[in-house]
């Protein structure tokens, strides 16, 4: 997946080499811990997870991907089972406001949200899926070295696929999926930054959603 989204921004560059000068790209990665509430609360306390993005800006346009697997879930269940979880979205976009210091943009984008138990030697044994196409925002506030990155994305009617064993299900009645996060970096160099930040990945249905949120850790690189 990493190779994925390096392969995303050389795409981008390439497809938009006329205006590479008045273009950014950033790849970026971090570490975070997050509490699971309402639906996920079946599944973990808790999730220690790894996140890499890559964001390519090209006023008006912006594109980007994020994808997120656990380090280490907790289910419920006892030995010999364990969990296993990711979440990716890939979104593209237009500038509706765009500056040096201000800009926001809206989205429009594909998401896909995976969580599970499994038993060695067997497989997955329970498995949940949300899958489906999103539509969101993403704004950022420049003041260097500082800056502050937002991006937003809901899941329009999505998908949900619960898997038991051999046997599966698919419902696509209100069905919930987000992801939210908020970045604040601070930049050492034109290229290099670091940056805390807050992450909420959302899922289930309508009278029994549930989070994964929690703060995160990591670092940027701007080129």
């Amino acid at each position: 997946m990493k190779k994925l989204l390096v392969l995303l921004v050389v795409a981008f560059r390439i497809f938009c080499f006329g205006s590479d000068a008045m273009a950014e790209s950033t790849v970026y990665g971090d570490y975070g811990s997050s509490v699971a509430s309402g639906f996920f609360d079946y599944w973990a306390d808790g999730i220690s997870y790894f996140t890499i993005g890559a964001e390519y800006d090209m006023d008006p346009f912006v594109f980007g991907g994020v994808y997120s697997f656990d380090l280490g879930t907790d289910p419920e269940y006892p030995e010999p089972y364990s969990g296993a979880s990711s979440v990716f979205a890939a979104y593209g976009g237009y500038n509706l406001l765009g500056g040096d210091t201000f800009s926001l943009a809206a989205l429009g984008g594909y998401m896909s949200l995976a969580i599970g138990a499994k038993e060695e030697g067997y497989g997955f044994v329970e498995a949940e899926k949300f899958t489906g196409f999103a539509v969101g925002l993403k704004g950022r506030l420049s003041m260097e070295p500082l800056s502050i990155t937002g991006l937003y994305l809901c899941g329009i009617s999505p998908e949900y696929e619960y898997t038991e064993y051999n046997y599966t299900y698919t419902y696509d009645k209100d069905i919930i999926m987000s992801l939210f996060e908020l970045r604040g970096t601070y930049r050492f160099s034109d290229s290099l930054g670091v940056y805390l930040g807050y992450r909420s990945i959302g899922g289930g249905f309508k009278d029994d959603d549930g989070k994964l949120k929690g703060f995160v850790a990591g670092a940027e690189y701007r080129f």
